[in-house]
């Protein structure tokens, strides 16, 4: 396995290719102070060729001095990594996500260097002249090859003329063979008037001796003794991964090549290509060249887009990119210019759910209003209110003040109002609808575990009513109970997204013991995980949870979307509880820059069940179920539309508005 420094944060930029223009790149984006990381697999084009030439100060030397050469100055710039294995993925999203054997690394930009392959005749003898005594490009290696007798093989190559009187310049007599193809009359008429002996045939061998050619063979003809062979290769990419990407290529004189502009940008945002995979005229010189022209864009085009990822927040006015001359180098300040409702701590949100097609089809619709007033002293008090209105009512008010400036150590009380109507079920069917209002108040005290999450102990205590709503369950009254409780939870959290988390881990534990109503003793638990998933271009999770209580029902119902989907929304709880879910997605579209994020189809695997005291526990007796879906990330939060169902049970189509893991 592979490890490079600081791969946990995105690189600026990868760079895919380690040859000339790779080199090149990486080198003028280093420059810029970008954080480069480049891959390499050591299967470059120039590997056969024992010298360079035509790379003006380089001339005459062998390519992989070269190489080495670059690759030593590329290892003094601190922001420099080198990953020596071939990437055999890379997957859009917040970024690319480049994969290879052992390892992933993210970058903001990707720039593919990969390079060509030439495809040549399957002539015995043939690959172990390449590079040597039999070339392609006159220009790389006719000089030393120049007034030799010499061979060119044409094939159907659709511009053999025009490369047939190139080579004339070069060679000394010339023998044209067509290995066994037909060639097109305006390439016999350039024969012709050039006066060159035509050997037709397919070609059976090549005689060499260490790469230098002595003779090719040709069926039913004597051996033509040469010391130079050209051949009008065709090539293709040496990678599949601009096409994966969905790059646009064109067709060339040799083959197919990556399509650019004049700064190397490729049909897909943010995904630049150079050298022989971007150009039809391949040479090492063009190579760094091209490198050298999009490594400034490059670095305009990352400082570009992480204004307008700050832009796209919302806070911001606008974003103003300014420049810095510094003692050790030239940087790129953004600047942002508050908004004047930035002031306002006041944030609204919008929380929608609706179920069609079970027994019991349902909806809740809430507003959200939330605040957090903060420092409010010297050691960092926060205060932090939350007020929903619709299906559920809420009021909220909590203090959370450290022990010390800069403690980890602190307190916490609050104090919560809820009010909601709620459906009663018997054996999955709603039997009646009861009104529930709580009143909560909590004190307690924990260690922060950084940004990550933390840890709390405390003592919590409740008063609830419970009212039936249906008219012909109102001869019963109203139950109200009050319980005070112990509590310890622990919180970690480093998922990357609330919208569609894909990366990143989520901790969730929480114990409870006390009274019930003065009278009954008990306690409750209840933990869930979840990890983010990648394969491919398809990311997900995978999570899994369970509740006990030791009097009543578990904390965790089940039913809903992506908690047995098709069946009715919390009608499934008991003693125990569990549920585990897979869910996978992959991208589909992007919505517009400051409107939202990604669109996403994907779908889920589902897995849960509720047991009684006595019961066993048997993987058999789980309920199965699965959704389809289609998410949009948007401003107001992730939207689905879902469609899901339980194996015999029920199916349900939904609409949810905001995060649910």
């Amino acid at each position: 396995m592979t490890m490079i420094s600081g791969a946990d944060q995105p690189f600026d930029a990868a760079v895919v290719g380690g040859n000339f223009a790779g080199l090149q790149a990486a080198l003028y984006l280093l420059r810029g102070r970008r954080r480069v990381v480049l891959f390499d697999d050591g299967l470059n084009r120039n590997r056969f060729a024992r010298h360079s030439h035509g790379f003006l100060g380089q001339d005459g030397q062998p390519p992989e001095a070269i190489r080495q050469g670059a690759m030593a100055q590329l290892r003094t710039y601190p922001g420099f990594s080198f990953v020596p294995a071939r990437v055999t993925a890379i997957t859009p999203g917040e970024g690319f996500r480049l994969e290879w054997e052992g390892g992933a690394a993210t970058a903001r930009r990707v720039i593919l260097a990969t390079g060509q392959r030439d495809i040549l005749p399957d002539v015995p003898g043939l690959a172990e002249c390449w590079g040597i005594t039999a070339n392609q490009c006159p220009y790389c290696h006719g000089y030393e090859l120049a007034d030799l007798p010499t061979a060119i093989i044409l094939g159907d190559h659709p511009h053999a003329g025009h490369y047939l009187r190139q080579i004339r310049r070069w060679a000394g007599r010339l023998t044209v063979f067509d290995n066994g193809a037909t060639l097109a009359p305006e390439t016999l008429a350039v024969v012709a008037e050039l006066g060159l002996a035509l050997v037709s045939g397919r070609i059976e061998t090549v005689a060499q001796e260490a790469g230098q050619v002595r003779a090719l063979h040709v069926a039913g003809a004597a051996p033509v003794p040469v010391e130079a062979v050209y051949l009008a290769s065709t090539t293709e990419p040496a990678a599949p991964l601009a096409e994966a990407l969905g790059c646009a290529l064109v067709a060339g004189p040799a083959g197919r090549h990556v399509e650019t502009d004049r700064w190397q940008r490729t049909s897909v945002p943010g995904v630049f290509a150079a050298g022989d995979l971007a150009s039809p005229t391949p040479a090492a010189i063009f190579a760094a060249a091209a490198g050298a022209t999009l490594g400034q864009p490059v670095d305009a085009a990352t400082a570009r887009a992480a204004a307008d990822r700050l832009y796209a927040s919302g806070d911001f006015e606008r974003v103003e990119v300014q420049s810095a001359l510094l003692p050790d180098g030239r940087a790129l300040i953004l600047v942002p210019v508050e908004a004047p409702w930035r002031r306002n701590p006041l944030r609204l949100g919008l929380e929608l759910q609706t179920e069609q097609g079970t027994r019991e089809d349902a909806s809740r619709l809430g507003l959200t209003a939330t605040t957090t007033l903060r420092p409010l002293n010297a050691w960092g008090g926060e205060f932090r209110a939350l007020l929903r209105l619709g299906s559920l009512t809420t009021l909220m008010g909590e203090w959370w003040q450290p022990l010390g400036p800069g403690s980890k150590v602190f307190g916490v009380t609050s104090w919560r109002r809820d009010a909601e109507s709620q459906d009663f079920y018997i054996d999955g069917q709603r039997v009646t609808q009861l009104g529930v209002s709580t009143a909560a108040w909590r004190l307690g005290a924990g260690v922060s575990l950084g940004r990550s999450g933390d840890v709390q102990l405390g003592l919590e205590r409740s008063r609830s009513r419970v009212s039936p709503l249906l008219r012909g369950d109102l001869q019963d009254g109203p139950i109200t109970f009050t319980t005070t409780q112990a509590y310890a939870q622990l919180r970690f959290d480093t998922l990357d997204s609330v919208a569609f988390p894909t990366r990143g881990t989520l901790l969730q534990a929480t114990w409870r013991s006390g009274s019930l109503s003065e009278a009954d003793q008990g306690s409750e638990a209840e933990a869930r995980v979840l990890t983010g998933i990648r394969w491919g271009r398809w990311a997900g999770h995978l999570s899994a949870e369970a509740s006990h209580a030791s009097n009543g029902v578990a904390p965790l119902a089940l039913g809903g979307f992506l908690r047995l989907s098709g069946t009715p929304i919390s009608s499934l709880y008991g003693q125990t509880s569990m549920l585990g879910r897979m869910v996978l997605g992959i991208p589909v579209a992007q919505m517009p820059l400051g409107l939202g994020g990604a669109v996403r189809a994907g779908f889920s695997v589902e897995l849960g069940g509720l047991f009684q005291p006595g019961q066993s526990r048997q993987l058999g007796d789980l309920k199965q179920a699965g959704s389809a879906f289609v998410s949009v990330d948007t401003l107001f939060g992730p939207v689905y539309f879902a469609l899901g169902a339980t194996h015999r049970g029920g199916r349900a189509a939904y609409i949810f508005l905001g995060p649910f893991w």
